[in-house]
């Protein structure tokens, strides 16, 4: 699942590939604005070089060094309420991909992209559907 907040769609993802899968087909149908990050190495890395998203499609604002908290004030500037954007920007810490688009009156359509990529809402995802929490689990 993904979450629409106004016309903000907004979604979480536990592969890079699913990252750039989504973003990809956002804007052949023809959304402009969307942001995304997908870490690099480490959870607090970020790699805008990661797949065919790199250098194509905006990222949230990765200049200032603190990728976590830009996430963070680039959603409540988008119009996400606080308690969101850091709870997204926590499954960012975890590894994971977050793709936000600003879809007025497409909400719908861009909600459908990005479950059909894998998005889910981190607030709504419990972690027995969590993939990467079994896999540690068993680790």
């Amino acid at each position: 699942m993904a979450m629409i907040v106004g016309s903000i769609v907004l979604g979480a993802f536990t592969e890079s590939q699913q990252v750039d899968d989504a973003v990809e087909e956002l804007q052949r149908a023809g959304f402009n604005n969307v942001k995304f990050a997908v870490p690099g190495e480490t959870p607090s890395s970020f790699n805008a070089n990661s797949g065919i998203t790199g250098g194509i499609r905006q990222v949230f604002s990765p200049d200032e060094g603190n990728l976590e908290g830009n996430i963070v004030s680039d959603l409540v500037k988008m119009g996400v309420s606080k308690d969101e954007a850091e709870n997204y920007s926590s499954q960012f810490q975890l590894g994971r991909g977050i793709v936000a688009v600003e879809a007025p009156d497409r909400q719908e359509q861009a909600l459908a992209i990005l479950r059909q990529n894998g998005a889910f809402d981190p607030a709504t995802r419990s972690t027995a559907d969590d993939p990467t929490v079994h896999q540690a689990e068993m680790e």
